[in-house]
């Protein structure tokens, strides 16, 4: 009885704790989420040009401009001995730093140690070096150019390396393939338009800068020195407006006529000698005697200066690149030649440096051209003073042109 009893309540117990627990709850599945469709977008009608009056729609669409095609570089299998030294022009470093240098390198394996200078001080130094160069090339100016040629002192293009003097125009290549050009510039007039068109003042001739015909301009025109290149190129542009050639050299009849209209015509126009940069852009020079490239510089700053073309024509100059006879790295020295001809460089010393293309295939914008002597109708019109008269005479024209203006302090 008692064991029944104990089972009883055992039982009664388990009955309890059952009825006590809660169920675990099955979960409901979640419906799927249906993406909402968006909606679909109406297409845009493709816009069609505003039609001017007269003209009718045409379902054709414009042609293809095909641009011409840019002649490509001869790829030279050709690598220097690592090293060029360079002397050159200092007024262009940045530029050939910039944008020459790093192609030039990457291409030919010739890293460049650049020395900047003028044309006059890169003669000396090669002269004085002749039986020892340290340089491997010099840019120099047409003159000093014909007097270190004349003097030994450079080496001839290698026509296996230099092969892009074949797309140079043939009139500005040394006739003894000496050198490679790498700007074409002039020695120009550059005047100050707004002022001479206020005082009526007109100059289509070398001759009309002289007081007799402008005495307006007494005091007003800037000009570079007689001891640079540009000066021999204007001595000789005034011979052939007096109708005076050939300049026999130092002295003779038509020279001593060329410096007498400059002593009595020329002496009182002039303001000041120098660069002109300056007195240009404030007004109180209104003709300057100075580069084209200079000109053009002035032009795109903004300052109202045009460069003029006279009847006469312009006594243009070549900057040349030259090999140095002797160099320690000829090899790298004619690669450079070669590399400052190609399209690029060319185009490039244009845009940059203002100095016209020396190839005819060069492509340039309509108004940078009209600033530059660019173009082969402008450059067969281009007047070359014979260097191998101007040359040797030009210490002695030095000389008596600053007896005339002495009170100038020029030396």
């Amino acid at each position: 009885m008692k064991r029944l009893f104990l089972l009883t309540l055992v039982l009664t117990a388990v009955l309890i704790v059952a009825a006590c627990a809660k169920p675990t709850p099955t979960p409901t599945p979640r419906p799927t989420p249906t993406a909402t469709p968006r909606p679909t977008a109406t297409p845009q009608p493709t816009p069609t040009a505003t039609l001017r009056p007269g003209e009718t729609p045409t379902a054709t669409p414009p042609p293809t401009v095909t641009p011409t095609p840019r002649p490509t570089a001869t790829p030279l299998p050709v690598k220097g001995e690592g090293r060029l030294v360079l002397f050159g022009q200092g007024g262009w470093e940045n530029i050939y730093r910039e944008a020459y240098f790093p192609p030039f390198e990457a291409q030919t394996g010739c890293k460049v140690l650049f020395f900047p200078g003028v044309s006059m001080d890169m003669l000396a130094r090669i002269t004085a070096e002749r039986t020892a160069p340290s340089l491997d090339v010099v840019q120099m100016d047409l003159g000093p150019h014909t007097q270190a040629k004349v003097a030994g002192l450079l080496e001839k293009n290698n026509p296996n390396i230099v092969v892009e003097l074949k797309n140079v125009y043939p009139q500005l290549l040394d006739k003894d393939n000496v050198g490679a050009p790498w700007g074409l510039w002039g020695a120009g007039i550059t005047v100050r338009s707004d002022i001479l068109a206020r005082e009526g003042i007109k100059i289509e001739s070398w001759l009309d800068l002289g007081f007799d015909r402008n005495p307006k301009l007494k005091g007003k025109i800037g000009m570079r020195e007689m001891r640079t290149t540009l000066g021999p190129a204007y001595l000789a542009m005034y011979a052939r407006s007096l109708k005076k050639e050939p300049l026999e050299g130092e002295t003779g009849p038509n020279v001593n006529a060329v410096f007498d209209w400059i002593d009595q015509q020329l002496k009182p126009q002039i303001f000041m000698f120098g660069v002109t940069n300056q007195v240009l852009t404030e007004g109180t020079a209104w003709v300057a005697l100075d580069s084209t490239f200079r000109a053009a510089i002035l032009k795109a700053q903004g300052v109202p200066v045009d460069p003029l073309w006279p009847k006469e024509g312009l006594p243009a100059d070549t900057n040349h690149f030259e090999a140095v006879k002797g160099a320690l790295h000829p090899t790298c020295a004619q690669l450079w030649l070669n590399y400052e001809l190609g399209y690029d460089a060319q185009k490039l010393g244009a845009e940059k440096a203002y100095v016209g293309p020396v190839r005819p295939d060069v492509k340039l914008d309509p108004e940078l051209g009209k600033l530059l002597p660019y173009g082969a109708d402008v450059v067969a019109g281009i007047y070359k003073p014979d260097w191998t008269v101007l040359q040797p005479a030009w210490p002695a024209w030095t000389e008596r042109f600053n007896r005339i203006f002495s009170g100038f302090g020029l030396k």
